[in-house]
């Protein structure tokens, strides 16, 4: 997940300009995910085999598609960690296994290696808007979203989840998900925290977590 310096106070002033009520967008990705839809509309109107075919591309390389971003709206629910801890069902710390396209949108599967607030299931579903498209140029896009970013197989990331149901789960938009695959902290500009949590190391960054547990 790429940090980026710069441009974070325009960023962030349009994400807070478009908020929507935060439950209402985790119901909504919930949806996207679970909701059974035509092979017309799903996933961008892609024939079946070639969604097979950029589902294996996209495990092996994120980066397999040009990147698109994404028009939808998001609230932001949790304006920091302590926020985003005190409304999560559960915070954890994992590694991406798998990505699949569901619907219009996408379902990762993804190991937990350490759960802080309940003793979730080893392996979770998550779901997440931004799904597969067809460009106008004829080519298939993959939707990016700032508020629920892609994340690449085999990336360690810490993730603060509310359960939508069983051990399918929803990311909270923007303060929701941290890479740790290098040993720190890597967060999204757009994500309120980047300038206080980026590059911090790993063992501050859980003790963070866990002192707003207390």
């Amino acid at each position: 997940m790429p940090c980026v310096g710069g441009g974070f106070e325009s960023v962030y002033r349009r994400a807070v300009r478009r908020v929507l009520a935060s439950l209402a967008v985790l119901v909504a990705v919930a949806a996207c995910g679970r909701s059974s839809v035509s092979t017309s509309s799903a996933n961008g109107g892609l024939a079946p085999s070639e969604v097979a075919d950029l589902t294996d591309a996209l495990n092996a390389d994120i980066n397999a598609v040009r990147h698109v971003e994404s028009l939808a709206d998001y609230g932001m629910p949790a304006r920091n960690l302590e926020d985003g801890v005190a409304m999560a069902t559960d915070v954890v710390i994992g590694r991406v296994q798998t990505l699949a396209f569901e619907g219009s949108g996408r379902v990762i599967t993804f190991e937990v290696e350490r759960s802080f607030k309940k003793q979730t299931a080893y392996t979770i579903e998550l779901s997440f808007g931004g799904g597969l498209v067809r460009g106008q140029s004829g080519s298939v896009e993959l939707v990016d979203d700032d508020a629920q970013p892609q994340f690449a197989v085999g990336a360690r990331l810490a993730l603060f989840i509310q359960r939508i149901d069983g051990a399918r789960f929803a990311v909270l938009p923007f303060v929701g998900a941290y890479d740790l695959s290098d040993g720190s902290v890597g967060v999204r500009i757009s994500s309120p925290e980047f300038h206080r949590l980026s590059g911090l190391p790993e063992q501050q960054f859980v003790e963070l977590i866990t002192t707003a547990l207390r």
